[in-house]
């Protein structure tokens, strides 16, 4: 199974057309899932939008999004991995924020990958717990 990041599931919403190959290829490979935090992230930029209208449009449109994708929930041992996460990159000088939180569910919920544009942060997440990062 293969873990949606946010910057994903931006893409689903903003440009569909252009995504929808790679979606497809992902499917046909792989089960789709995002997690419960991601789901928060997506919503959150269309909340910021000050133009109500505009925001309830990307509101409306990542609701439909996101009907075929499993969302992972997070629950205590997601966070208490994601803490762990945090700790051993920190202790190591370096500092992946909330991406630690998307890690962690996606390997205790049994993905082998985050889908993501967010190199930078799940590069060295990845060298540090095996979690594949997927560039698209």
């Amino acid at each position: 199974m293969k873990c949606l990041d946010t910057t994903y599931l931006i893409e689903l919403i903003r440009d569909p057309e252009s995504i929808a190959k790679i979606t497809k290829e992902l499917e046909r490979r792989d089960a789709l899932a995002t997690t419960l935090y991601n789901v928060f992230e997506a919503f959150s930029g269309a909340y910021v939008i000050r133009n109500r209208s505009a925001g309830r449009k990307i509101i409306d449109k990542l609701e439909r999004a996101l009907v075929p994708i499993q969302i992972l929930p997070f629950d205590l041992e997601d966070a208490t991995k994601a803490a762990e996460i945090c700790g051993t990159l920190k202790r190591k000088g370096k500092i992946v924020g909330p991406d630690a939180i998307t890690a962690a569910i996606a390997l205790n919920k049994g993905c082998d990958g985050v889908v993501t544009r967010n190199k930078a942060h799940f590069e060295v997440i990845e060298k540090a717990t095996g979690l594949k990062l997927v560039e698209y």
